[in-house]
This record gives C-alpha cells, structure tokens and sequence, in this order.
C-alpha cells in the first residue's frame, strides 16, 4: 500500500507562545500574576551590565545611527566621531510596564509524525538559538494557554487601562527608515514594539501598559492559569516536547 504524505501550507499564524522564568516564581505565574517591569529597568540592565540579553539600551525609543558626527561647542568645531548613535524617546515612556514572552511560529516547527487525527510538532531551533535561551532566561518554560491574549484585554477592560500586545519587529538600524520616523513622530504604539535585529533570537512579543506609570516593578493578574498553562523544563521544550494538531479542530471551508 502507498504511504499517504500530506503537504502543509498556510501555518503561517501557527504560534505556541512561551513565558521563561524561574522556578521561584513560577506558583505566582500559574496563579496569573503578569510581573511587569518598566522599559527603564531593561535600559538600565544593559547600561550596568555591559550585555545585550534581557537589557537592551535602545528599548522604547526611535533609533538612528550615522558616520562621521561633528561636536560644536558656540557654532565652533571642538571634535569629530567616525560613528554615532543616538535613541529619542518620549519623555513618560520609559515608565510604561511591559511583559514579554516568546512565540514559536511555523517556522520554527518540525512535522515529526503524522497519523489519520493529526499532526505532531516540535520546536526545532538551531543550538545557538537554544543555548542562548537557556543563558538568557528562566530554566522553566511555561508555555501559555491559547486564551491569553483575551485574558489580558478582558482584565485590561475591566481596569480601564488601555494596552498594546503583539509580536516584536526586529530591525537594522543600520539603515534609516523613513516609515518609521513617521510612526514615532506621530506617538504610535509601534515604538514599544522595535528592537535591534541582534535580538531576534528571542522571538519576543510583549504586553505594554500603554497609560500606566511606574518607578518599580508591578503585577497585574489575568486569572488562574493552572488549568491551562503548561509547565516544562526549558531543556525539554527544545528536546523532547511534542504538540498535536489535530484535524477534526480545523475548520474547513464551506462547499460551493
């Protein structure tokens, strides 16, 4: 008998999103509670340890580099740079609480078996990508139930606080981007969610408090988890762990 093969298009929007932390915080996590801290914190990471990780310098802000940069003191030439950087921010938004996660599309899955219900996948991501994981965050690895997006608008609604969520865009800022410049002069939400394309390891996506205000961290509590949420060993998301898609959940188009 033939071997039946299916072919899988359209997985684009596929996603098993993913919360690292660490064990000692994880009961709390499990229970809801969203530790936020602000983009500040994530500055200030960077700038005290010197390591682009979970600090990053350039958070929050519209980025620009260029070459040979002259210093003027009183319309005098005083020195010259061969490169410089520089980050404009609003003034309020590095106090805007932020929560990040990751997210693992499709193309970061492998097809590993195949039988008449479904599908099983696993995360296939290079060992650099998987070391740098392991190195940078938690050693626990929570991956988060397929409602949480809904769980933070609808906390969200009935707080009154208004927030933004969605994937991070990795960018060079290498090159100027007119777009872009646009967007921050117009105060969009899109700042919050640019990083330096160094990052892009981290698949990130994040929840940012978009008129909240603070010096310190906060939590914000979306509903007991446990039910939902699965709690995995970071080394076994990346070696062992397999996810089904089962056939009889997808929806098929209607018939003509």
């Amino acid at each position: 008998m033939l071997k039946r093969l299916v072919e899988y298009e359209g997985l684009e929007h596929l996603g098993i999103q993913v919360k690292f932390t660490k064990p000692e915080f994880l009961d709390s996590f499990l229970d809801g509670n969203l530790f936020m801290n602000n983009f500040r914190s994530f500055i200030d990471l960077e700038n005290q340890t010197k390591i682009k990780g979970q600090g990053d310098k350039l958070e929050a802000g519209f980025v620009f580099r260029g070459n040979n940069a002259t210093i003027y003191y009183k319309d005098k030439e005083v020195g010259r740079a061969n490169f410089a950087e520089f980050v404009e921010r609003y003034d309020k938004a590095e106090k805007l609480p932020v929560f990040c996660f990751a997210r693992f599309e499709s193309k970061d899955l492998a097809v590993i078996e195949e039988n008449e219900e479904g599908v099983q996948v696993k995360i296939n991501l290079n060992e650099e990508d998987q070391n740098a994981f392991l190195k940078d965050f938690g050693p626990t690895a929570v991956v988060l139930p397929g409602d949480f997006y809904e769980r933070v608008a609808n906390t969200c609604k009935d707080k009154g606080i208004h927030f933004a969520a969605g994937q991070v865009a990795y960018l060079d800022y290498n090159h100027h981007n007119d777009q872009r410049r646009k967007s921050f002069d117009a105060g969009s939400v899109d700042m919050f969610f640019w990083k330096d394309d160094f990052f892009k390891y981290q698949r990130e996506c994040r929840v940012v408090l978009t008129d909240t205000f603070i010096d310190n961290g906060m939590m914000l509590n979306i509903g007991n988890m446990r039910e939902k949420a699965i709690t995995l060993d970071t080394s076994e998301l990346f070696t062992t762990a397999t996810f089904e898609i089962k056939y009889k959940d997808i929806e098929k188009l209607a018939s003509l």
